[in-house]
């Protein structure tokens, strides 16, 4: 298994390349079960799907060193 720095490094190595490209019927889909990123890759990965049509299966953000800002809507 990866660690959480070997995984946030892959997602940004990834956000650097131009990838295979799926479609909203039949994303590209990556799986990662089990697997941590930083909050400070937060963004490379949603270019990624927001891009290229991936989908990340079962991963999550480590949100310990995440400081969130109230927004008032």
């Amino acid at each position: 298994s990866f660690s959480q720095s070997n995984y946030s490094a892959l997602i940004e190595a990834l956000n650097t390349q131009t990838l295979q490209l799926g479609t909203e019927e039949n994303p590209i889909k990556f799986g990662a079960l089990g697997l941590t990123y930083a909050g400070s890759d937060l963004d490379k990965r949603i270019n990624i799907i927001d891009t290229y049509n991936w989908d990340f299966e079962g991963d999550a953000i480590n949100t310990e060193n995440i400081i969130w800002t109230p927004v008032q809507v």
